[in-house]
């Protein structure tokens, strides 16, 4: 099973990091309903599904960051 992270939409097309710095464009027909920018999918070779767990995790780091770098 493979991870990877919405980094933005482009018409009809997600564009995701499938790995550091590698990326791959996915018709956003594909994408369960609701998906938006840094969300984390898994995809098994079919079919794409929403990583909650791993996306508020994630969603959660990042603030953390950003609060470390501009406090408040």
């Amino acid at each position: 099973m493979e991870r990877v992270i919405v980094d933005r939409f482009e018409g009809s097309i997600a564009v995701v990091e499938v790995c550091l710095g590698h990326m791959r464009n996915v018709p956003c027909s594909q994408l369960p309903p609701g998906t938006r920018e840094g969300d984390v999918l898994t995809f098994d070779g079919r079919t794409y599904r929403k990583d909650v767990g791993a996306t508020g995790e994630r969603t959660s780091n990042m603030r953390s960051r950003a609060h470390g770098l501009f406090g408040s």
